[in-house]
């Protein structure tokens, strides 16, 4: 079943203390959000869960969105995030982003999970400041472990990487029918490469504003493969075909 799904605030999701759980085009969610740090030596360090964040009434860089799922990290109890999305910690990019003010690389990405396995057809993004809006994308089917950090959950896992090649709004990355899971993380384009994240030539920021999926498990059943006759069953049919032909010939009057 296709599903063209959009976060724009409708519906009544559930702020839990690490994830929001939402239903979408009748589809239950579950969106966590996370951050990696990358020290000076490029030691991984992964935050989160955390409560993703609807867009609306978050203002960054004078954009006003008006619809959409963003990330904003912030130092909170249990989340001791070190590096800030600007020098000294002021102004804070509201969306998912990988800029960071401090000497700390970092990447955010959202975490979905959804009730069982799906074909992702495209994402949809728009501003959250004036960076461009490229992402990652890595599809599991389960869940991945974040405990060696990013680098490593990452392993064995599809990841696609699409560029923003658009000047401004609203945004499609479309995804091939290979890239098939039943979790799902969108994250920012870092400017550096990390694993399979292919680095751009600046960071990213963005909303999520919708989601093109295809259920895998409402999809009709293959059809039923065509019988085929075995060898020693083919040449018993060609000899009986042949000994009534004769059988017809000879019983023909002279």
């Amino acid at each position: 079943m296709p599903v063209d799904l959009l976060f724009d605030g409708s519906g009544d999701p559930v702020v839990g203390p690490d994830f929001i759980t939402d239903t979408s085009s009748g589809v239950p969610l579950t969106l966590r959000g996370y951050q990696v740090e990358l020290d000076e030596q490029g030691n991984e360090t992964v935050f989160g869960p955390a409560p993703t964040l609807r867009a609306r009434g978050r203002n960054g860089f004078n954009y006003v969105p008006g619809f959409g799922i963003g990330f904003v990290s912030v130092p909170a109890p249990g989340y001791d995030i070190t590096e800030s999305d600007l020098p000294g910690g002021g102004l804070i990019i509201p969306g998912f982003d990988s800029f960071t003010g401090s000497n700390a690389r970092a990447i955010e990405w959202m975490e979905i999970i959804f009730p069982s396995v799906v074909t992702l057809n495209y994402i949809d993004v728009d501003d959250s400041s004036n960076f461009d809006r490229s992402i990652w994308a890595a599809g599991f089917d389960g869940t991945p472990d974040y405990s060696r950090g990013l680098t490593n959950a990452l392993q064995g896992a599809l990841v696609q990487n699409s560029r923003d090649d658009a000047t401004d709004g609203l945004f499609r990355h479309i995804f091939d029918e290979t890239f098939v899971g039943s979790t799902l993380l969108i994250g920012a384009a870092p400017d550096f490469d990390l694993g399979n994240i292919v680095g751009r030539d600046r960071s990213s920021s963005f909303y999520i504003t919708g989601l093109g999926f295809q259920i895998n498990g409402d999809a009709p059943p293959p059809p039923p493969p065509v019988a085929v006759a075995e060898p020693p069953t083919v040449t018993l049919l060609a000899l009986g075909l042949i000994g009534l032909a004769l059988t017809r010939r000879s019983s023909r009057p002279a």
